[in-house]
């Protein structure tokens, strides 16, 4: 299956296949020099982003086993959704650090999307039937929806973006309404636990990883030498 994502009249085009993992013995050469420039290149985003949180220390890449994810799932509705607004939050700023020249490199502005529609993907599983959830559902829902749309050829980014900063605005309004929304955020803020930072950074790592494992060539292109 491929996946293509249209930037600027052009197609950047993902090889996204049905990968068997791949062993030390069916290695070429080439494959060896692309894992290590993948690792090298996930690895220095891995220190750019967890800081000195040390939650990220322990991180299972059966995402909903880890204990964050497990800890917001069993939140009520009004701090399960104060915890997705932070949650969406620090996916914003992991984007602006991981991918600083998204709008000029088309090998970082497709794998952040990727990365968001990944992450998104699994925070969408948080999603309940309150309506409360119902303002988050409308926001994460367009958002994967569209970026599936881009993958597939069938949006151009310029139009998703446009489409994002109304979504957004939208999502931001009618969050900022809800008393009970509001306070659960200010008090994730002022608590400062790290715990959904840490949530946040471990969802977009495990995302990363996930699509350098799809996208070998362009993660490695992004690493260099």
């Amino acid at each position: 299956m491929n996946m293509k994502l249209i930037i600027g009249g052009s197609s950047l085009v993902f090889a996204i296949a049905i990968a068997v993992p791949l062993t030390a013995t069916a290695q070429t050469a080439g494959e060896k020099v692309k894992i290590e420039r993948m690792s090298k290149y996930i690895a220095s985003i891995g220190k750019k982003l967890a800081g000195n949180n040390e939650a990220i220390k322990s991180t299972s890449m059966n995402w909903p086993e880890n204990p964050e994810a497990k800890e917001v799932a069993a939140f009520n509705d009004a701090k399960r959704i104060g915890a997705l607004w932070e949650l969406v939050h620090v996916q914003r700023s992991n984007e602006e650090k991981a991918f600083p020249n998204a709008k000029d490199n088309q090998e970082q502005l497709a794998l952040s999307l990727l990365n968001r529609l990944l992450s998104f993907s699994k925070y969408q599983t948080f999603l309940g039937n309150s309506s409360n959830d119902v303002i988050v559902k409308d926001y994460i829902d367009g958002e994967i929806a569209d970026l599936k749309m881009v993958f597939s050829d069938k949006m151009p980014v310029g139009l998703y973006f446009k489409s994002r900063k109304i979504r957004e605005d939208k999502y931001y309004l009618l969050t900022m309404q809800e008393k009970e929304i509001v306070t659960e955020i200010l008090t994730f803020k002022i608590s400062k636990n790290g715990k959904l930072e840490a949530l946040a950074t471990k969802t977009f790592m495990i995302s990363l990883l996930e699509s350098c494992y799809q996208n070998m060539d362009v993660c490695a292109k992004l690493a260099g030498k």
